[in-house]
């Protein structure tokens, strides 16, 4: 065959194999992840049911853990799923959320990729194609740990609203894994699994490098773990500016009330103009605290010498030299950026001239800059991302969210 000759002698063969590579479908499965909330798991394969799937043929896996409660092996068992085989798998043991999760990975020894759905997710109806165009892109990038089908509009880190930058692309990258909708691929989960094997005690204090809303979390979590990977392997989730998943929040093992605050609009209709990104040194990028990457280059200093915290929640726990922050501290102060535009990294970006924004040198001391003066800016600022929030979330949602609050705290 003339992939004997692949790397000297046959160009034309070496052409025609590459394009044979690029244009071979992926095996994906949908897998659904289920627990005891049977009318959960509907509402899931129910947008799962609607979505475009132009014709093609898509295999459904639905894992359930072992609960009190048969109700949700058997619908499992009579639900008919239209558009492809249906596998349904039934634990004799409660495995518990972290395990069940990870022990999903081996259906990768049957897949190239598979998305992965909690029963508390719904999904966008052409989220299929986006899934498709994405492995096809991206399933061999060693910068790449995973595909999120979910767009964040919060910073989970603070619970602030979050606004990602644009550019001519559909999709972005963060370094925080995704668990209310994403895409594993075969070969960049295997890699994780390996090194899963060597970091599988998450430490009992805070990381430098991690959130600490991340470090926070129990050890049932096994999205920190991804998270960690993500972080100390320098790898990223690709994200969508329009979220193809949303969660609903439901009440189940770890969440005692319903919070929407994470619920985001999803695509409605079609996008088949999809434009990915590749990754390179143009792409934009945020780290663990939601933080762009495009800023040490912005102020002239090197990553491994620099604290950014726009967002206030990294504390510099790493003792860099320098600290982009909007904190007043007591140190010496570089440089001075407005606080008005939006994203909030676009007044260093740009260099918008005023305060509000500083970079320290922690070498040295300084005085602190107008506390009430960059209180006034920062409580200006954020009120109006708030409302600016409401707005695109939805007053009436914020008023049912309320009463909804109130209802649960009084029992009601």
């Amino acid at each position: 065959m003339c992939a004997g000759n692949f790397a000297k002698k046959n160009k034309i063969c070496n052409f025609v194999l590459l394009k044979k590579q690029k244009t071979m479908n992926e095996k994906i499965a949908l897998v659904a992840v289920a627990y005891n909330r049977t009318n959960s798991l509907a509402r899931l394969l129910k947008s799962l049911e609607d979505a475009f799937y132009d014709g093609e043929n898509v295999p459904l896996i639905i894992s359930i853990d072992k609960s009190n409660t048969d109700k949700v092996e058997r619908y499992a068992d009579f639900y008919e799923w239209p558009h492809g085989n249906k596998t349904v798998v039934k634990h004799n043991q409660n495995l518990g959320l972290k395990t069940h999760i990870l022990g999903l990975g081996r259906f990768l020894d049957d897949y190239d990729a598979i998305v992965v759905l909690e029963d508390d997710v719904t999904v966008a109806r052409d989220f299929w194609f986006y899934v498709r165009k994405s492995v096809s892109k991206y399933s061999n990038d060693d910068n790449i740990a995973g595909i999120s089908l979910y767009s964040y509009a919060v910073n989970p880190n603070v619970r602030h609203p979050f606004v990602p930058m644009r550019n001519a692309y559909d999709a972005y990258f963060i370094q925080f894994a995704m668990s209310w909708g994403q895409v594993w691929m075969r070969r960049q989960w295997k890699i994780f699994e390996q090194w899963l094997a060597l970091n599988d005690k998450f430490p009992n204090k805070p990381i430098p490098n991690i959130p600490y809303y991340v470090c926070s979390w129990n050890d049932k979590s096994w999205l920190k773990h991804h998270i960690r990977y993500c972080v100390e392997t320098n790898r990223y989730f690709v994200y969508p500016y329009i979220s193809y998943s949303t969660n609903n929040s439901e009440p189940g093992v770890h969440m005692h009330n319903r919070d929407t605050l994470y619920q985001v609009a999803l695509l409605h209709g079609k996008n088949r103009d999809l434009r990915l990104p590749d990754f390179n040194s143009d792409a934009i990028r945020y780290d663990a605290f939601f933080e762009n990457q495009a800023l040490y280059e912005a102020v002239g200093v090197y990553k491994n010498d620099c604290c950014i915290d726009l967002q206030m929640c990294n504390n510099n726990q790493q003792n860099k030299r320098y600290w982009l922050t909007t904190r007043y501290l007591p140190y010496a102060v570089l440089k001075t950026f407005d606080f008005a535009l939006r994203p909030i990294e676009n007044n260093v970006l740009e260099n918008a001239v005023g305060s509000g924004i500083y970079l320290y040198d922690t070498h040295t001391n300084g005085k602190y800059p107008n506390k009430q003066v960059n209180q006034v800016l920062r409580s200006i600022y954020f009120i109006q991302n708030v409302f600016l929030f409401i707005r695109e979330y939805g007053y009436a949602n914020v008023v049912k969210d309320f009463v909804r609050v109130v209802k649960d705290k009084f029992n009601i």
